[in-house]
């Protein structure tokens, strides 16, 4: 049963991308509440400004020399 969910999920693409779209504003804003619990603010909507009619765009960020990077789409 799963293994036949995951093959629909892959063959419609745009639920694919729904799916993942999802995941990444669900990691993105959690990195923003435990960035503001450090006082330390985070203006996401400017960073979709800049790409402007891209789908997204890719943020590479670095903590004390630990790499943390992740894709927004709109």
């Amino acid at each position: 049963m799963f293994f036949h969910q995951m093959d629909e999920i892959l063959q419609n693409r745009e639920l694919l991308e729904e799916l993942s779209s999802s995941s990444a504003a669900n990691v993105s804003g959690k990195v923003k509440t435990l960035l503001a619990d450090e006082k330390i603010s985070v203006n996401i909507d400017s960073l979709l400004e800049i790409v402007q009619d891209k789908k997204g765009v890719q943020v590479d960020l670095c903590f004390n020399n630990d790499k943390f990077s992740f894709f927004l789409t709109r």
